[in-house]
């Protein structure tokens, strides 16, 4: 699994779209040709932030879905460029971030980093989950997230694309953290990201006959990719994660999650910020296992 949007190309555009931006705001130009010079500067701070937001919502946080299409700049000022986008996830309302002079940018009381490479949470949601902010590590592609303590120690957790299901933990995170994770939604979060993969399990298998599907290796793999989804499905609903299901299904955790981060990328861009939002939701799931076990 990667993170697309996260490419040093795209890195690259994003950077200096802003600085034609920020060029084109020193130079006192009216909003018109702020627009005029970057205009993909929108699209591109969404792309930006898409990783950040699926990773809320593997964490059972809410985020905005923000759409590829009617981002527009509506504002400019000495102090920050205002942007408009539409949220999906609100029923298409409108929602606005502003990105400050440094690079800075705020939405909804988070603020992202001038790479919008991390996002800080709002100082509500740090006091309800001790979540303190999320960090997207662009060249070894992991997530962290740290956590809010107060004897000076870090405390966080690192979501691995290589060890989907065995997230790394540094510190202790703070018994507040636990309860809001462990209440997050993560099974119900899985199961509806299974039935994505498994949709896409189906549509590879779909309008073949008996022969094609004995002949055709993508089908085969197609159905039975659908069976070991099927078997995770299960094993998320059991008391304990990564349970063996099934007699004839390799139904461990590691196997059926590989599985499902790959049927969720394979749908391109769209699909791996999915993947992102699974591998958090994995990592929590194992993670609560272990909390129970101890």
């Amino acid at each position: 699994m990667t993170f697309s949007t996260d490419s040093l190309r795209d890195n690259q555009a994003f950077a200096q779209s802003w600085q034609k931006v920020h060029a084109a705001i020193e130079a006192g130009a009216p909003l018109e040709s702020v627009v005029s010079v970057a205009p993909e500067f929108p699209a591109l701070v969404a792309g930006r932030l898409q990783p950040l937001h699926q990773a809320l919502r593997g964490l059972g946080m809410m985020a905005p879905d923000l759409a590829d299409q009617g981002q527009r700049l509506v504002a400019v000022t000495e102090t920050y460029v205002r942007l408009q986008f539409i949220d999906r996830a609100a029923q298409g309302r409108e929602i606005v971030l502003d990105v400050t002079r440094n690079g800075n940018a705020f939405l909804s009381g988070r603020r992202y980093e001038s790479a919008l490479s991390r996002v800080s949470l709002s100082d509500a949601e740090i006091a309800a989950t001790s979540i303190l902010k999320i960090d997207i590590d662009r060249d070894n592609g992991v997530l962290v997230v740290t956590f809010m303590t107060f004897d000076g120690r870090p405390a966080r957790i690192v979501f691995r694309p290589t060890q989907p299901s065995d997230p790394l933990v540094e510190g202790t995170i703070p018994p507040l953290a636990l309860d809001s994770l462990r209440h997050n939604g993560h099974r119900e979060e899985l199961r509806h990201l299974i039935r994505v993969a498994l949709e896409t399990a189906e549509r590879d298998g779909a309008s073949s006959g008996f022969f094609r599907r004995l002949a055709n290796r993508q089908v085969r793999r197609a159905y039975a990719d659908r069976r070991i989804l099927d078997s995770l499905k299960a094993a998320i609903a059991d008391a304990a994660p990564g349970a063996e299901v099934g007699p004839h299904v390799p139904a461990t955790l590691d196997r059926m999650t590989e599985t499902l981060l790959h049927r969720l990328s394979a749908e391109g861009e769209a699909g791996e910020l999915l993947a992102v939002r699974a591998l958090v939701a994995i990592g929590v799931h194992r993670l609560m296992g272990e909390v129970r076990a101890d």
